[in-house]
């Protein structure tokens, strides 16, 4: 396929040896004066939540959680956990997406882009398939048809900020390596928004992961 690259990448292995060991982990409470709040992040983080009940949902906190962060996404999970790092917030793991706010959030219509990332392909894989080891290729962006979505650019920007270094690690369910995916909302997007995007992909043809910064 002309639109994809093998990419081979030198990662430092030391990159990551900077481990704090002096952490707690804490239930999140919400005051219970705090209302939802229905915007794309909630449509975004609810629906893939719900694509695997084992789920869990964790993002990067710089030392504060936002009153944004509390009404538009963590008011909607019912399990919330922060880990705090010298008493201060660094990361919050979500799971088990509320029931009511799963069912407003499947009333309404959903973005485009999120509908094209959780619809399941017609061509799936069989879940039994032996497991194999994925491979990384780069999307060749002169191939791509670009398309730019404002309401879910604040997805990407959302995304970026509460991952190391803005690189972002999508896992994916149910999309199958088809030259059909050139014409995906979402690829096209990340393509007009991001530096880099790959796909992680195995030797089935299932792609298990969406890369971009």
């Amino acid at each position: 396929m002309k639109w994809l690259k093998l990419h081979t990448e030198n990662i430092d292995s030391t990159d990551n040896l900077d481990v704090n060991t002096d952490f707690t982990i804490k239930e999140f409470d919400i005051n219970t004066n705090i209302k939802k709040e229905y915007s794309i992040l909630t449509q975004f983080f609810i629906l893939l939540s719900i694509q695997d009940q084992n789920n869990v949902t964790s993002l990067a906190i710089n030392k504060r959680i936002s009153d944004e962060l509390i009404k538009e996404i963590i008011i909607h999970f019912d399990s919330r956990k922060v880990i705090y790092e010298k008493e201060l917030p660094t990361e919050i793991m979500l799971s088990n997406p509320n029931n009511e706010s799963v069912k407003i959030i499947n009333s309404k219509e959903v973005n485009p882009i999120i509908k094209s990332l959780f619809n399941k392909n017609d061509d799936s894989i069989q879940n039994d398939s032996e497991w194999s080891q994925p491979k990384q290729y780069k999307i060749i962006s002169e191939f791509i048809k670009k398309y730019k979505d404002e309401e879910f650019s604040k997805v990407v920007a959302f995304l970026k900020n509460t991952s190391p270094n803005s690189r972002v690690f999508l896992n994916i369910n149910d999309w199958i390596l088809h030259d059909t995916l050139q014409d995906s909302l979402l690829i096209r997007h990340l393509i007009h928004e991001c530096n880099n995007v790959y796909l992680w992909i195995d030797e089935h043809k299932k792609i298990t992961m969406i890369e971009f910064d």
